[in-house]
Formats: structure tokens, C-alpha cells, sequence
């Protein structure tokens, strides 16, 4: 699966998003939390974070600010916002920085079907008044309004090339680390803890930041789980009969519905279904491990172009989501 990562990644025209589902499937088999939670905030977007401060870097694209002024009398039209008299500093790089917390498949959106050269936020007329407020604070006597600020569609595509860049990075550095893991599901726990290490170590390296969901991860020997508290992992708890009774109709119907269907993500799906049917096998099946690959399959469903049968079957897994999360 890396190498098809990696094939992925170095052409520039295809999607970002089918290589980071394909990452969320080997993060979520190795049990590496860090980059389980940086593949979910690029695929579904930095919306949750506190700050922009917890934003990464190279989502932080360069921002364009425009106001109208009036000074006195005389007013200033289509004039940059004066924010050397601004003291308040996270209102300075408000004019600064432009964050860009949207999921890569909205970024792409923007950057292959621009509605203009720019993207701008909606800024109210209280907004105004508050900036307004702040200057006069310094003793600037001045009105602010119609303020604007942007963001140029190439600072996006940009950030976008940063990613890929990143990504492809990290990928490189596994596949030199790990050149003969071809097939990571047959892997040896021994060969995940370690696969797991290396990519936290690698995380860091190529500068990949996250700041977690409040997951934990042991670090020793056995690299196992340690504690979950994010959307995505789940305390270890186990499925009821009826609840595994309704998960393997639901797998037979996926069964049925892909066996005709061709799609690039078609064997990753399989081997989520294998994964689901292994543990269901098993005298007392775990919910994490069913959980992690029913979101996995949803995900790779959701990337498939719109077809008949994949609506009730995404609508099958969030059915049996819910009471499982």
C-alpha cells in the first residue's frame, strides 16, 4: 500500500485525498494516534482548534487586508488596514494571517473550480466597530469600515503543494525505514510497534505538527493503546450478539453491492471487510477494531463517484455507528 502512496502523492494532478484515506487505514492498523489525528484533520479540517495557533504552519497562507477609512473629514477608500497601530497582537495577525481550516478536498475545490482569484471572509458591520474601538484605544481617531480581508487562490494551491510535499516526505521516509512491508494487515505486532515508532519519530522530522484530541499512546515495549478519547478511538468495549448480527448483514450486503463494481479503492475495502469479519469471528469481537474499519470503509465509500448503492450502505454504517461511538 505505501508504494501506491507514494505513486499517488508524486503526481500533482491527482486528488490528496485517496492517499490519506489509504494512511488513515495503515495509522489506524499500527495504532499510531499522532498521525491517525493529523489524516483526520487534513481530510475533515481544522474547524475544532482553539486558536490559530494550533493551526500548522503551512495552513497559515499570507492575508490581503482592505478598509475604508475616515479621518476627519476626509475618507480613504480601498486602503490597507493600518494595523502597525494595532496593539492587540491576535487582532494584528487577523489582517496577517489567513487560516485555512477547511478539509483538503474543499481546498482542492477552491483551487480547481475558483469562484475568483481570491477567498475572503464575511466580516459584519459589529466587526467593524470593534476594530474601529481598538484603534481609538491607541489614540488613532479614525473610523473603520467595509473591511475586507483575503486570500489569493495561489497562496491555497500553495499550501496544498506544502501538504503533498509534507506527506510524500513522510511516506519516502517509511518506505527507506520499512522496504519490505508490502501487506502491513500480516504484519507482526512487533513489526507495527515498531513501523508506529518510527513514524511518530519520522512525524516530527519532516515537521508534520498536531496537537491531539486528548488521546494517549504507551510508549513502551508494547506500544499498545493506552487510553481514547477522540472521535476515532474508542475505549475497548465489546459488541453485544445483536449489534455483531447487524454488522455481518451489513457486510454481506457491502459484499454484494462491490462484487460487481470496479473502483480504485476496491481492495482496500475488502481488506476493512476482512478486518470486520476476523473479529467477528472471534469470541468476543472488539467495538474499537469494528468501528475503526467501518469509518475506514464509509470514508473510502464517500470518495467513490455517486452510485446507486452507496447510499444506503454508508446510511447502514452510520446506523450502526452510532451506537457503538
Amino acid at each position: 500500500m505505501i508504494d501506491k502512496i507514494i505513486d499517488e502523492l508524486s503526481d500533482s494532478n491527482q486528488s490528496l485525498v485517496n492517499p490519506l484515506l489509504k494512511t488513515k487505514v495503515i495509522a489506524t492498523r499500527i495504532g499510531n494516534i499522532e498521525l491517525l489525528n493529523w489524516i483526520n484533520k487534513e481530510l475533515n479540517g481544522y474547524n475544532s482548534i482553539q486558536s490559530n495557533s494550533d493551526l500548522p504552519d503551512y495552513r497559515n497562507a499570507k492575508a490581503n487586508s482592505s478598509c475604508t477609512l475616515k479621518v476627519g473629514y476626509g475618507i480613504q477608500e480601498n486602503t490597507p488596514v493600518p494595523i502597525a497601530y494595532l496593539k492587540d497582537e491576535g487582532l494584528r495577525d487577523f489582517f496577517i494571517k489567513f487560516p485555512l481550516v477547511d478539509g483538503v478536498q474543499t481546498l482542492e475545490t477552491y483551487t480547481t473550480n475558483p469562484k475568483g482569484d481570491t477567498l475572503g471572509k464575511n466580516l459584519s458591520v459589529d466587526f467593524w466597530k470593534m476594530v474601529t474601538s481598538e484603534f481609538r484605544k491607541t489614540g488613532v481617531n479614525i473610523t473603520v469600515t467595509n473591511i475586507s480581508v483575503t486570500t489569493s487562490i495561489s497562496s491555497i494551491t500553495q499550501t496544498l503543494s506544502e501538504i503533498r510535499s509534507k506527506f510524500l516526505d513522510l511516506m519516502l521516509a517509511v518506505e527507506t525505514e520499512f522496504p519490505n512491508i508490502s501487506d502491513i494487515s500480516s504484519s507482526t505486532k512487533e513489526q507495527k510497534n515498531e513501523l508506529s515508532d518510527k513514524i511518530t519519530l519520522i512525524l516530527k522530522q519532516v515537521n508534520i505538527t498536531n496537537s491531539g484530541d486528548g488521546s494517549s499512546i504507551n510508549t513502551g515495549n508494547d506500544n499498545a493503546l493506552n487510553s481514547a478519547s477522540g472521535d476515532n478511538i474508542q475505549q475497548e468495549i465489546n459488541l453485544t450478539k445483536e449489534k455483531s448480527e447487524q454488522i455481518e448483514e451489513l457486510i454481506s450486503e457491502l459484499k454484494s453491492a462491490i462484487a460487481d463494481q470496479n473502483f480504485e479503492e476496491k481492495s482496500d475495502v475488502e481488506l476493512e471487510i476482512q478486518r470486520v469479519e476476523n473479529q467477528l469471528s472471534k469470541e468476543e469481537p472488539k467495538s474499537t477494531i469494528v468501528k475503526q474499519s467501518l469509518e475506514t470503509i464509509k470514508s473510502f465509500l464517500l470518495s467513490v463517484s455517486a452510485n446507486v448503492w452507496t447510499p444506503p450502505i454508508i446510511e447502514g454504517i452510520n446506523n450502526i455507528l452510532m451506537p457503538i461511538g
